[in-house]
């Protein structure tokens, strides 16, 4: 019994600190994305698009419970709608757009005052801006969401002569939170890596592509490598009109969206959501994807060589067959990590022998 403990047991611990590593952060991470799911959808998000009289007499009437300017700090605290908070986009993302763990963003959203429960009427220039903050909020459980649709200097040029009391400078963000965020997290509608790559790969997903027509066919890098991810389907941002009915959407057959990177990604998903359709979000995007060089692309193309991006007809034509996975570029990092965890298991089995032994 003891010689065949003796044998088994380094077997034994090197498969389980092997294997272990994966499982655990796989498992933890579903749990932390399933625990706070919706069963029902009931946030609204719409575009404003009234007079401006109109606009500002339901800001006096108190229809919007908070206003979130995202424009940068300084054009913010110059000028704004009375009792607007600075709400920058900036302060949601880290390096290269990339966005902040939700752990923060939602502390972030509770020094501006928010709870989840509010309608919010969300204030800039730039409608991407606009559509990256409300994709945030709707991610994080937001009830209700409205965009001004017009930009808000242009706005404010034109009301603030007649309308003065409606302007002043913008509040900054406390450095504490004043609220803690109560509503539950749309986690079902965001497509972690792993889970893309799975459902890439069963082939029964409906994948849009939200960057123009040059990125998606690989005629303009962006990324480690141009092209798309197989099965996608162009449908550009900018193809979205904020008119619902400009493209058919379709309520009940959810699509995976995904674009650039997290923010330009986010704002593709609002556009989407605010005209009807069932969207979830690849929220890591093409960068993350196109970063993977164990994972297929579609009109490959790579930096320094344009001359290689191929045009739509020859992209077809080699969709039937993707390229191989070259096991070469699996990368130094991952091969460290298995050596070093084989030579633990190893050092942890032979101790253990060891001891038995000397009982």
């Amino acid at each position: 019994m003891r010689q065949a403990l003796t044998t088994l047991l380094p077997q034994i611990l090197s498969l389980v600190l092997l294997y272990w590593p994966d499982w655990a952060v796989s498992n933890s991470t579903e749990i932390n994305l399933t625990t706070k799911s919706h069963t029902t959808d009931s946030a609204i998000v719409s575009y404003l698009k009234h007079d401006p009289a109109v606009t500002l007499s339901a800001i006096e009437s108190g229809e919007f419970d908070s206003l979130i300017d995202v424009r940068k700090q300084t054009d913010c605290l110059q000028q704004t709608l009375t009792n607007a908070i600075c709400l920058p986009v900036e302060s949601l993302l880290t390096d290269r757009a990339r966005l902040a763990n939700f752990s923060g963003l939602l502390w972030k959203l509770g020094t501006a005052g928010l709870a989840g429960s509010e309608h919010v009427l969300i204030l800039g220039d730039n409608m991407a801006r606009k559509e990256f903050m409300a994709g945030v909020l709707h991610l994080a459980g937001q009830k209700k969401i409205t965009l001004l649709h017009q930009p808000l200097t242009e706005f404010a040029d034109n009301q603030k002569q007649k309308n003065k009391q409606f302007f002043s400078s913008g509040s900054a963000l406390p450095p504490t939170r004043t609220v803690v965020w109560q509503a539950l997290m749309r986690s079902e509608n965001i497509v972690l890596h792993k889970e893309m790559q799975k459902l890439q790969q069963s082939g029964t997903a409906m994948i849009l592509d939200g960057r123009s027509d040059a990125d998606y066919w690989g005629q303009t890098i962006r990324a480690a490598r141009g092209g798309h991810i197989p099965g996608a389907d162009s449908s550009p941002y900018t193809q979205w009109q904020l008119d619902s009915n400009t493209l058919s959407a379709n309520e009940h057959a959810p699509v995976i969206a995904y674009a650039a990177d997290a923010y330009t990604g986010i704002a593709y998903y609002t556009r989407l959501i605010a005209a009807g359709q069932n969207t979830r979000l690849y929220i890591d995007g093409w960068r993350r994807w196109a970063a993977d060089a164990r994972l297929p692309v579609d009109a490959a193309s790579y930096p320094g060589s344009a001359s290689r991006a191929m045009d739509p007809d020859r992209a077809l034509a080699r969709q039937a067959s993707p390229p191989a996975l070259n096991p070469q570029r699996f990368g130094a990092t991952n091969w460290l990590f298995w050596g070093l965890s084989v030579a633990l298991a190893f050092c942890c089995g032979y101790i253990v022998c060891r001891v038995l032994q000397k009982k």
